[in-house]
């Protein structure tokens, strides 16, 4: 696109541009090797934005119904760095909502990478993986660390992966580093 502007239904809410710029994804620099992520048309960040930007400084209600969600959203970030406890930089999540119970939700954005060639690389860093520890398990995520194990051996794969709203749960936030 001619520009990120372009690429979105309505111009950024002030404070998400804020959060975006504060990002490590080079979501709206423009790059050495091309420009900024968010001017591409299949930008999984740019999706987020024209989904959930809408509701900043709005009342929230709806966007929790839609949700299917039990509590009430009090605050929506994006970008937002959570910390694993590992070394390297922590990832951004696309997405994160503070719901009225204390209860948090985590939203990934993917457009079109489900339909990208088939990578060569591992699916998962060694640091998720060292020798002894079950991170997700230690999380009290057993059925995750199944799948990442799953996953990371070459025994599980996805022609697509699709969640509905209905079926997730929110959860408290792990006690995983700090933010």
């Amino acid at each position: 696109m001619a520009s990120i502007e372009a690429n979105l239904w309505r111009p950024l809410h002030p404070q998400t541009r804020k959060e975006f710029e504060e990002g490590k994804g080079s979501e709206l620099r423009e790059r050495k090797n091309g420009p900024a992520k968010m001017r591409a048309l299949h930008s999984s960040a740019a999706l987020a934005c024209n989904v959930f930007d809408f509701w900043r400084d709005r009342d929230n209600t709806g966007l929790g119904h839609a949700l299917g969600l039990d509590s009430a959203v009090t605050d929506l970030r994006f970008e937002m760095h959570l910390p694993t406890g590992l070394e390297g930089n922590p990832p951004n999540l696309d997405v994160f909502l503070t719901l009225e119970s204390g209860e948090f939700v985590a939203v990934e954005s993917k457009f079109t990478e489900q339909y990208a060639g088939k990578s060569s690389a591992a699916p998962f860093k060694r640091k998720y993986f060292p020798a002894g520890a079950g991170l997700w398990a230690k999380a009290g995520l057993p059925q995750c660390q199944a799948l990442a194990g799953a996953l990371d051996a070459g025994g599980q794969t996805f022609n697509s992966l699709s969640l509905s709203f209905s079926s997730m749960r929110s959860v408290r936030r792990p006690t995983i580093g700090t933010v």
